[in-house]
């Protein structure tokens, strides 16, 4: 059989021109060749193949899609607990380390800060990628609360003074509106889970727009205290604190209860000349306090007087010294 070249060119119409070239090579065939002059043999008549259309272009392999970022307020799958350290063992345990890009920003300084770096976060926030549905309970003063775990410092600080109703153990009820200023505070509102960041990698992600201002709490006693609601003021504490310039539905409390409540140590010098002369400093904004002709300043700062941590007359603790 001859050996036959095909050569197919495209014209600028797109019409396909096929134009055959034919070469004999008698070295290279072992079919007779037919003699110069005369009909070569049958079987040695070559029909022309058929042209095979272009095949389509391959297009190229799609570049995989990026996997997704994670950090910068969150990441798209929950983190492994195995893999992170434990914390807050002191209150009950229950939360974990998660590194700063995986805690969202505007949590961040509510929670503590780990030794070993990142934050103290509660293992339920973690594995829901920072989803909560508050559980509801009674909060100070009947007032309406979520339970909140004692992991975050706040609440830890404030233990003594909030109640644990319906909670776990290592939780206390959190009132769901300000005592300062009537505001909500958040805690009893849920939360979805955070969503998968859509920005390109290395793409800078925008900061979070500023927080609005902290509205302004009315002060009192000569701003030495402030206005609270008197509703989320505890029944059997409310006889004992002044309206003072506050309105009708608040009652004047020492602003360093609502602050930071534990006492600050004093000593009374005529008790400590028979026997136990122990006291805490507190302010004379409360009215029994002010009005005690008993009580001085002894070493409490202005403003304050030193009040016994146990009574002298009953010998029974006052609850004043934690």
């Amino acid at each position: 059989m001859q050996r036959v070249g095909w050569i197919v060119a495209c014209s600028s119409i797109g019409a396909f021109v096929v134009g055959c070239a034919t070469t004999v090579d008698p070295a290279a065939s072992s079919t007779p060749v037919a003699p110069p002059g005369g009909s070569a043999p049958r079987d040695a008549a070559v029909s022309p193949p058929t042209p095979q259309p272009t095949p389509p272009p391959v297009a190229p392999p799609a570049t995989p899609p990026a996997p997704p970022p994670s950090g910068a307020g969150g990441a798209c799958a929950a983190a492994d607990l195995a893999t992170l350290t434990p914390c807050c063992e002191a209150n009950g345990g229950g939360a974990h380390c998660l590194p700063d890009a995986d805690v969202p920003a505007e949590l961040r300084d509510d929670l503590e800060a780990c030794p070993t770096g990142g934050r103290c976060v509660i293992d339920a926030l973690i594995t829901s990628r920072f989803a909560s549905t508050p559980r509801p309970c009674t909060s100070i003063g009947g007032a309406a609360g979520a339970c909140v775990s004692l992991c975050i410092p706040q609440v830890a600080m404030n233990a003594r003074f909030l109640m644990q109703d319906v909670c776990g153990a290592n939780e206390r009820c959190a009132p769901c509106t300000n005592p300062l200023d009537g505001t909500s505070t958040g805690i009893c509102d849920p939360s979805p889970p955070l969503e998968c960041m859509s920005v390109s990698p290395g793409a800078p992600t925008p900061p979070p727009p500023p927080p609005p201002p902290p509205p302004t709490a009315t002060s009192c006693c000569g701003g030495r205290a402030t206005c609270v609601a008197s509703e989320v003021v505890p029944a059997e504490h409310r006889a004992r604190l002044a309206q003072d310039s506050c309105s009708a539905d608040q009652l004047c409390i020492p602003t360093e209860l609502l602050t930071d409540p534990t006492p600050r140590p004093c000593t009374i010098a005529w008790l400590a000349f028979f026997g136990d002369g122990s006291g805490a400093c507190v302010s004379e904004c409360i009215p029994e306090v002010g009005s005690q002709p008993l009580l001085s300043q002894e070493d409490c700062d202005p403003g304050f007087k030193c009040a016994p941590c146990v009574d002298p007359l009953s010998g029974m603790p006052t609850g004043l010294c934690g």
